[in-house]
């Protein structure tokens, strides 16, 4: 079983100054992180990355969270996903959740319920068959 704080969290995100209050919020939280300003590079770095959770936006100009969610599943990579999105609607959410992810975070949002959403997350990594990075 991983120990859950050394459980790092990819964070997905075209916006630099998401990424970077990310980066300091992980930072202070204690947890591993890896930033990404697309979905793109995050998929041609994932071979190298141990498994984790993955926090990323909805709305990306190139690949949205949801088709990031079927490119991961479609590779067999069954890390649990966290979309955060500016612009949520019900449709949406229950779309996202329906597809698998673990929760549809609302920005803003606060520390401690990231926290609260990344707990389960983490849980899942020790449930369930996770494939593997490895696996592209």
């Amino acid at each position: 079983m991983t120990d859950p704080a050394r459980i790092p969290v990819y964070i997905i995100d075209d916006d630099a100054g998401m990424l970077e209050s990310m980066h300091f919020l992980m930072d202070s939280m204690g947890i591993p992180s890896a930033q990404f300003s697309d979905p793109h590079g995050f998929l041609r770095a994932l071979a190298g990355l141990q498994p984790g959770c993955i926090l990323t936006d909805m709305r990306m100009p190139t690949m949205d969270g949801l088709e990031l969610l079927e490119t991961l599943h479609s590779r067999d990579i069954n890390w649990p996903v966290i979309l955060m999105s500016a612009h949520l609607d019900s449709e949406t959410s229950a779309h996202a959740l329906g597809a698998g992810v673990v929760d549809v975070l609302e920005k803003p949002f606060t520390a401690a319920g990231l926290k609260q959403v990344l707990g389960r997350a983490r849980g899942q990594l020790d449930n369930k068959p996770l494939g593997g990075a490895e696996s592209n």
